[in-house]
């Protein structure tokens, strides 16, 4: 070894010489007005690089949620419980009253960016080639993109949504917060109808899937979506359906 620096006090470990994993032995001389003198050895040896590797991860589920336990929506609905998580039946409906009914969508990623859960709907609910409309909620004017309150079921007919928080705050805030023309949530919104012009009321389809849930890093996330329907008593007797989509996408 050798001094450097700006005084003899710095010292300059030697270029490594021997194989790595094995130790250089230098020599340091010791000198001075103290009268004696002497060396030290010293041994340098690299240090050790620890690595692991960690995987990209995500889970997605949707889970089952009995009626009493899905709670907090508006308009007094009656409330039926999910037994698969394929499926939402609410049975039969009756003119001017709220129905309404709860999945519990859970999230957990370790994605650095966090996810994106989207959702969407192929069509309006149908039967055969009738339409039971997405509702525009009690300001007329909701739709996939705003939200409003909808306590209201006569006049307000359709199918919505809205979303609760249950395991962190996933649930986009258009649901949770009141802003804009929905003044007490839980707000409501249509889901996003990617189907055609006729098979889309009242919106004009082929719209954008809009954000449900989300996360800006990794998360164990749980939000219910609460479905919401109502009719008025013209719309036509039939088993009507169609299916929602849930699409989550990880920024890793």
């Amino acid at each position: 070894a050798t001094a450097g620096g700006a005084g003899s006090t710095q010292i300059t470990n030697p270029t490594k010489v021997a194989a790595t994993g094995t130790a250089d032995i230098s020599d340091i001389d010791i000198a001075g007005v103290f009268g004696d003198t002497g060396k030290i050895k010293v041994a340098t040896i690299e240090g050790v690089t620890v690595k692991a590797t960690i995987t990209e991860t995500l889970t997605f589920t949707i889970g089952n949620v009995a009626a009493g336990s899905c709670l907090t929506d508006t308009g007094s609905p009656t409330v039926v419980s999910t037994t698969s998580p394929t499926e939402v039946d609410f049975g039969t409906l009756a003119a001017d009253a709220f129905k309404a009914a709860c999945h519990e969508l859970s999230v957990t990623t370790n994605a650095d960016g966090g996810y994106v859960l989207t959702t969407q709907e192929t069509t309006n609910m149908q039967y055969v080639s009738t339409n039971l409309i997405d509702t525009t909620c009690d300001g007329g004017t909701c739709s996939q993109i705003t939200a409003d309150d909808w306590a209201t079921a006569s006049a307000n007919q359709g199918l919505g949504h809205t979303c609760t928080n249950t395991t962190g705050t996933p649930c986009n805030t258009v649901y949770t917060a009141a802003a804009g023309i929905c003044v007490t949530p839980p707000c409501y919104r249509q889901f996003a109808c990617v189907g055609s012009d006729a098979n889309c009321d009242p919106g004009t389809g082929l719209e954008t899937a809009e954000t449900f849930m989300s996360s800006s890093g990794p998360a164990a996330d749980a939000g219910k979506v609460h479905y919401k329907i109502s009719i008025n008593s013209t719309q036509a007797a039939g088993l009507y359906q169609n299916t929602i989509v849930y699409i989550v996408t990880p920024t890793y």
